[in-house]
């Protein structure tokens, strides 16, 4: 039944990604917005979990503009869902014309004496970003295995359609790969805004002003690249297609691993300072301190599957 159920739910994500494949990029952009419109209108879990993020790291702003924000961000979220469509299924060559600037490129090439680091935060469309690089350079990509199973094949047969090597975080073997990669003059791409969990490597640092569990593993592998660059990309207006932004992440001498971490987290900051909304506030990064704050203010919104009831 469990095994089941797991096909079905499969189901249920790869059918509208698969649609969205066959569909222009008008009419990507047009289904975007649409649900958009109604992720910004009514009740659902991401709208929630938006505004509960906004306001633990932004305290201070006025509740007008955190829903303005939020109803923002989760139309950047539903449009990233709805463009997995072609980035699942298009050319590379068809996904390449819709990115219309390119800032940094130059970053991408390798120095003699290892390969480049790209960290890829949850910005804009995060999945561009890796397969931009993969393009111009060979890529190994680090991955979280999805918790439904029967999804796993299939993503990894679309990200790897163009070249791109697959390892897992849960690896000991992959994980190897990676360091063994960077040696060789390999880019390889990390995730560094996930919740590491509790069973994962991690620190507390500072992220958006709030002591964050903290993935280590990006400022673990910095050590053995030859450059750390921040990678990500932004929607331009009125569905033109996307402007890519490749950044160096510049450490102090003699930085330990903790150090590394808070200024990964520190650049991260810095690239969505400008472009709020199109950070990834829909997903539950901060869940320990909302209930914290749950409990301090006694607010009647209980944490419940992963988000807090609306107010």
């Amino acid at each position: 039944m469990k095994r089941a159920a797991g096909w079905f739910t499969a189901a249920c994500l790869r059918v509208p990604v698969r649609i969205a494949g066959w569909l222009p990029w008008r009419g990507v952009q047009l289904l975007g917005r649409v649900a958009g419109t109604i992720g910004r209108t009514l009740p659902n879990p991401l709208r929630s979990m938006a505004r509960n993020n906004l306001r633990l790291v932004f305290p201070a702003q006025r509740e007008v503009e955190i829903r303005k924000t939020a109803g923002e961000a989760v139309g950047h979220c539903l449009c990233t869902l709805l463009e997995s469509g072609p980035l699942a299924y298009w050319s590379a060559e068809r996904i390449v014309e819709k990115v219309r600037e390119v800032h940094g490129e130059q970053l991408l090439s390798p120095p003699p004496s290892a390969g480049v680091l790209l960290v890829v935060p949850h910005l804009g469309n995060w999945e561009l970003a890796g397969l931009y690089a993969g393009r111009r350079h060979p890529l190994s990509a680090l991955y979280r295995p999805p918790r439904v199973v029967a999804l796993e094949d299939w993503l990894r047969q679309r990200r790897q359609r163009f070249g791109t090597r697959l390892l897992s975080v849960n690896s000991s073997s992959d994980l190897r790969g990676a360091w063994r990669d960077l040696r060789n003059g390999r880019t390889v791409a990390v995730l560094p805004d996930q919740d590491p969990g509790r069973r994962r490597a991690g620190e507390w640092l500072p992220f958006f002003g709030l002591p964050t569990r903290t993935s280590t593993l990006a400022a673990r592998l910095s050590r053995n690249a030859g450059r750390t660059v921040l990678g990500f990309s932004t929607r331009l207006a009125n569905g033109q297609g996307f402007a890519l932004h490749f950044e160096t992440i510049d450490f102090e001498d003699g930085a330990g691993t903790a150090q590394r971490a808070a200024a990964i987290n520190h650049a991260i900051e810095s690239a969505v300072a400008p472009r709020l909304a199109q950070y990834q506030w829909c997903y539950d990064r901060w869940r320990p301190q909302r209930a914290v704050r749950s409990e301090a203010t006694g607010s009647s919104g209980a944490v419940r599957g992963g988000w807090q009831n609306e107010r």
